[in-house]
């Protein structure tokens, strides 16, 4: 342990009235708990199941897209600068989701031949116009569509893609 590291503990463990060792053990304790966190927080925003998709692809998109990375000849710092990189790790994420596909033909519904082209032209219209307000607070539950919402910290997830994917993502499909 370094001796900096020792002090902290210290210092934590006289403000808990705890010994060393009752602090590390406590501070052990509550990283295991931290463990389920993501999961946890994943599945409160999205429910299980959607959750549990969401883990899987991220997964697939860092393993395939470091490793393709690593075979690059780019000097990319992030897998999603390198183009060759991103493509293994999309592919990789499509690969999954296609897995996760149910049995059966797809059939679009009669009852409104356009709607699909008019929910993703309002979708990407909405957030690409909240992304361009980089000022703005943070904006919750922003309607991105007649059916639904964007229950987010915008500005957070603007602020975590970083501009250059925020850029393609204002591009026009």
């Amino acid at each position: 342990m370094t001796p900096a590291l020792k002090e902290r503990l210290d210092a934590a463990a006289e403000a808990g009235g705890r010994s060393q060792s009752q602090e590390a053990e406590f501070r052990l304790e509550r990283s295991f708990e931290r463990e389920a966190l993501l999961t946890d927080v994943l599945a409160l925003a999205f429910g299980e199941r959607t959750a549990g998709i969401t883990i899987m692809l991220a997964a697939v998109l860092e393993t395939d897209g470091w490793a393709a990375l690593s075979q690059s000849d780019t000097q990319a710092t992030h897998w999603s600068d390198d183009p060759y990189a991103s493509d293994r790790a999309i592919k990789g994420a499509i690969e999954v989701l296609e897995k996760l596909r149910p049995a059966g033909k797809v059939v679009e519904p009669s009852s409104d031949p356009d709607f699909r082209p008019r929910v993703y032209e309002q979708r990407w219209t909405a957030l690409a116009s909240i992304a361009r307000r980089p000022k703005a607070g943070p904006q919750r539950h922003v309607q991105v569509n007649q059916h639904g919402y964007f229950p987010y910290d915008l500005k957070r997830v603007f602020e975590m893609l970083g501009p250059d994917l925020l850029e393609r993502l204002r591009r026009k499909p």
